[in-house]
């Protein structure tokens, strides 16, 4: 059994290294001479005063952040299907399962959000916060006993002055100091964790769960290990969800396994090891590879393969090619490293080398083994719906729990050090703050439990969902398209994802032709085609002759530069024609049926298939849909009207008179901002714009700044489409 150290053992002072180090500036100048209860008290209230408060700094911005991601939907689709008794499918009427998802834990937590009546979007975005919060408390109890009596860490902490004056230690280790620079570290990179706590997707809990792994392994690894069985199996049950928190969780579950013995061989000496390196990890490896074994014998059972269809779409050239570049993340993998990773890991060294922790940082070096592998494999997949560096973002843990190691080490040893902390950090919070979340703190934090599915709010693939879902016709009906997240959510439209990520036949597991392609969308009929390309020109079969083709909106989405960033990776020759195939498809078989503008510009057009037996219902709910843009001009981005597609010439010819009988000024024009929906400014900015007018109207002038600003992106929500985009 390990054995621990006792704190005579621990704070008697070694030669070399360690003597220097008690000489040095850790030692000198410390204030640590009276710790008294009352101290203690007050750290645990200043360490439960910083939760509060960063849980309320985070309340507030999911408020403000209304709308998941589009992605999202699709894990929401996989857990109501679940909680449905559907299984893992991504429509219930598919004859198969599908792994179209990022986490299969995630799914799980959809799943019983249906179950009890709450919104996915609710739920997911409590987990979050919770998650959120339970990191620096659980890291920093890992560090405070790193550093306490009995710690490898323990010796960088000069002793107090008289040493009877601290009978328990209450200062040096303290749960609470842990705590409190957990939470200054885990704040660093506030940006990205507020976008990913509001975003509905897997990252935060990957990351929380990534942080308990972590600080389990570390312990195991470096820290005492007396009470190592609580520890094991702590440490077992987290290996088991990082394996279905994300495809890339079981890689990084086995890096750990190997990484924790190479640790303790490397930063810890032999003269404190009872047993070999490996002892306290065995059992823990055996169990879990066993367990993982019998996961991959599930997954190919279920699903065919124990790769998800995620990694054929962005890493995989089974349908679109490969378009030259051998690893496509590589530009976004440097982006992490510079803005992100190096600050850390710069800082983590310097301090490593001051307060002196170079005698286990080999030892800590072992641990980095895993996540960083994972952010080299991150290099050959496209960083497809990666804001806020998605994918990297939870391979910080590592660091910042260094980093929380050395903040607890320094405020154990000074409490000057610690007040100037707090005092700095309090002072730095309110100016990352908005002024008005003070005036309604309740109302402010609370507002993301009341989400709700608003049209005006979830853009056009939403509204395009909503549209159809007044159909009723469910899963009687299908629609092909990109976008397989809010759009098939509200309708509950046989949904056949173009793109193949919940599409067994097109991710590319098989290698297909564009003839295949296309024959297998023709078996399938779908009624609904919801697509960001025009038809093709009647008369005309060749792309290189199509001035349809040729047209500004296609050419942008072929570069990459519209609404995915896969094209940029696929062949072009093999991208462009199946896009004219698709142009071709529509043209030969749908009709109009609604165009929802874009923020960025454009459309997202619906057509209807000809020959559907659900045409009339479903071209009366585009009649009836209060977002769909009815008046734009269209041929001024398009060279064929989408509007006349499948028309009568009665149809056509009133079409033609009620452009005419429009003028000009009432037109929607195609620039950039003319078709964004106008923004809905907070209140308080209203009253101010209001309060300057009224002056300005007494002065005889006019206002010196517009009521209605030219900004058409703003952190809130939108209003709805201009007036002119309404149905009459």
């Amino acid at each position: 059994m390990d054995t621990i150290e006792t704190p005579a053992a621990v704070d008697r002072p070694q030669q070399g290294h360690e003597t220097a180090l008690a000489e040095g500036p850790v030692a000198r100048g410390t204030d640590t001479a009276t710790v008294t209860p009352g101290d203690s008290r007050r750290l645990v209230a200043l360490s439960a005063l910083a939760l509060l408060f960063w849980g309320w700094v985070l309340g507030c911005h999911l408020s403000a952040r209304l709308v998941p991601w589009e992605d999202a939907f699709i894990t929401y689709i996989y857990g109501r299907n679940l909680a449905e008794g559907h299984g893992l499918r991504y429509n219930p009427t598919d004859h198969d399962p599908t792994e179209g998802y990022s986490s299969l834990a995630q799914v799980i937590v959809t799943a019983a959000s249906h179950l009890g009546g709450v919104h996915p979007a609710t739920a997911t975005r409590a987990l979050n916060l919770l998650l959120a919060l339970a990191m620096p408390v659980f890291l920093g109890l890992i560090t405070a006993r790193l550093v306490s009596h009995g710690g490898p860490f323990a010796s960088l902490i000069p002793p107090p002055a008289p040493p009877s004056a601290s009978p328990s230690g209450l200062v040096r280790g303290s749960p609470a100091t842990g705590v409190i620079a957990a939470c200054c570290v885990l704040a660093y990179p506030a940006d990205d964790l507020l976008v990913h706590l509001s975003s509905g997707m897997e990252t935060v809990m990957f990351q929380a769960i990534h942080a308990f792994t972590f600080g389990l392994a570390l312990l195991l690894a470096l820290g005492p290990t007396g009470r190592a069985l609580g520890v094991r199996f702590s440490l077992l049950v987290c290996l088991l969800a990082l394996t279905i928190s994300r495809p890339e969780g079981p890689l990084l579950a086995v890096g750990y396994l190997g990484a924790v013995p190479l640790a303790r061989w490397a930063g810890v000496p032999a003269a404190r090891r009872d047993s070999s390196p490996a002892s306290p990890i065995l059992p823990v490896a055996v169990i879990f590879l066993v367990l993982l074994a019998g996961f991959v014998v599930w997954k190919l059972a279920c699903f065919g393969t124990v790769l998800p269809n995620p990694y054929y779409v962005k890493a995989g050239t089974g349908i679109y090619g490969h378009g030259g570049r051998l690893l496509p993340g590589l530009e976004d993998v440097l982006d992490f490293l510079a803005k992100r990773y190096l600050p850390v890991l710069a800082t983590a060294a310097c301090a490593a080398y001051h307060f002196g922790l170079l005698r286990w940082l080999a030892g800590y070096a072992c641990l980095l083994i895993p996540s960083v592998s994972i952010l080299a494999l991150y290099c050959g997949t496209v960083h497809e719906m990666a804001f806020s560096f998605r994918y990297e973002f939870p391979l910080l843990v590592p660091l910042a729990t260094f980093l929380a190691l050395v903040l607890t080490v320094v405020w154990s040893s000074s409490r000057k050090a610690l007040g100037l902390s707090l005092i700095l950090a309090i002072a730095w919070f309110p100016m990352a703050l908005r002024l008005e979340w003070f005036r309604s703190p309740v109302s402010s934090w609370s507002g993301w439990l009341l989400y709700e599915d608003t049209p005006k709010h979830l853009g056009p693939h939403g509204q395009l969902g909503l549209d159809l879902a007044r159909t009723g016709l469910g899963q009687r009906a299908s629609i092909w398209l990109q976008c397989a997240g809010m759009a098939p959510y509200y309708s509950r439209f046989r949904a056949i994802d173009s793109v193949g990520l919940n599409s067994n036949q097109l991710s590319g597991r098989r290698p297909l032709t564009v003839d295949q392609v296309w024959e297998y969308a023709e078996s399938v009929k779908p009624d609904v085609l919801y697509t960001l390309y025009p038809p093709a020109s009647p008369g005309f079969d060749d792309r290189k002759l199509d001035p349809a083709f040729a047209s500004a909106a296609v050419e942008t989405e072929l570069k990459g530069e519209g609404a995915t960033v896969l094209t940029r990776y696929w062949d072009p020759e093999r991208l462009a024609e199946m896009v004219y195939r698709e142009m071709r498809y529509v043209r030969d078989r749908y009709r109009f049926g609604a165009a929802y503008p874009l923020e960025r510009g454009g459309w997202a057009i619906a057509y209807v298939r000809r020959d559907s037996p659900h045409l009339e219902a479903i071209l009366k709910a585009f009649a009836e849909s209060l977002w769909a843009d009815r008046l734009s001009e269209m041929l001024e981005c398009f060279t064929v009207d989408p509007r006349l597609l499948g028309t009568s010439a009665e149809e056509r010819e009133l079409w033609k008179r009620r452009v005419r009988s429009r003028s000009i000024a009432e037109r929607s024009s195609c620039s950039r901002i003319s078709r964004r929906p106008a923004p809905d400014w907070p209140r308080s900015f209203r009253r101010r714009a209001a309060r300057r007018t009224h002056r300005a109207s007494w002065r005889g002038s006019w206002p010196s700044i517009r009521t209605t600003p030219r900004r058409s992106v703003h952190w809130r929500s939108w209003s709805g489409p201009p007036r002119a985009f309404r149905s009459t």
